[in-house]
């Protein structure tokens, strides 16, 4: 798979804005969490479908998410124009 083409454009990941920041560190938890209770949980087959999706959306994500990813200084700039 080819990366996002928009994620050169960002510096690194401290230059995102906090709220993106928050948001690709829960993915990366919710991987984490997806995985751990598929395998050492005990669920009945429904809520390991769930955790799949769960694990798949979570995958999505974390794909995506730096594309979508603006520069904080980029966003300061938006905001105060809208005012």
């Amino acid at each position: 798979m080819k990366l996002p083409s928009n994620l050169s454009k960002l510096e690194t990941f401290s230059s995102w804005p906090a709220n993106y920041r928050f948001a690709y560190a829960m993915v990366i938890v919710g991987i984490f969490v997806c995985l751990g209770f598929f395998f050492f949980g005990n669920q009945p087959a429904e809520g390991k479908v769930l955790l799949g999706l769960g694990f798949i959306v979570c995958l999505v994500l974390g794909w995506f998410m730096p594309s979508w990813a603006i520069d904080e200084k980029e966003e300061k700039a938006r905001r105060a124009w809208r005012k």
